[in-house]
């Protein structure tokens, strides 16, 4: 389950980063983390259900960003849009979270 999630951090730092920051990362990827790289690494993840969560509004992490990861997840996998803050699903909506955990399980 995720929420809220980045596809990595160089994509951060070009969405988030100052100017001189942004094209460094463009340039130079090797320079960020790249040993979590979400949107890489979900597309290696075999028959585990995965529940992606994102708010549109979420200021935080662009919503783009969890389309992203779910359109590159393997199923099983459902994409759950939600009006909450960033990362604040589970908190705000406990029973629905449950109920979409439990339809991925079925």
């Amino acid at each position: 389950m995720l929420d809220g999630s980045i596809p990595s951090a160089q994509q951060m730092a070009i969405d988030y980063a100052p100017e001189f920051l942004k094209q460094k990362a463009k340039e130079h990827p090797e320079n960020f983390n790249q040993d979590y790289v979400a949107v890489r690494d979900i597309a290696k993840i075999n028959n585990i259900p995965k529940l992606i969560i994102h708010n549109k509004q979420d200021q935080k992490v662009l919503f783009q960003h969890g389309k992203q990861l779910y359109n590159n997840a393997k199923e099983p996998k459902i994409f759950w849009e939600t009006d909450t803050k960033h990362i604040r699903t589970l908190l705000n909506y406990p029973k629905a979270t449950i109920k979409k955990i439990k339809e991925l399980l079925e």
